[in-house]
């Protein structure tokens, strides 16, 4: 099991890339969170860019790829 926890801050030009290899017989669980700036300031985030790619490999070969690629240009909204 895995968890990986990644902070990025305000203007951030982030990539991030998980890769995860397996044998044939093996399992694996785990997760990715991300924060975008800090949570002690209102209206944390305004502008930024964020590229993630997880890759998941059994025996060598790829079997799973999630890619995601976010310009993000509005603050996040707060409860």
């Amino acid at each position: 099991m895995a968890s990986l926890r990644k902070y990025f801050f305000e203007e951030s030009n982030a990539k991030n890339t998980t890769i995860v290899n397996l044998s044939a017989d093996a399992t694996a669980i785990g997760w990715d969170y991300f924060q975008l700036g800090s949570v002690l300031r209102e209206g944390h985030w305004k502008a930024g860019h964020l590229r993630t790619t997880t890759e998941l490999w059994i025996e060598g070969q790829v079997f799973g790829l999630i890619r995601a690629n976010s310009v993000l240009q509005t603050p996040c909204e707060t409860a």
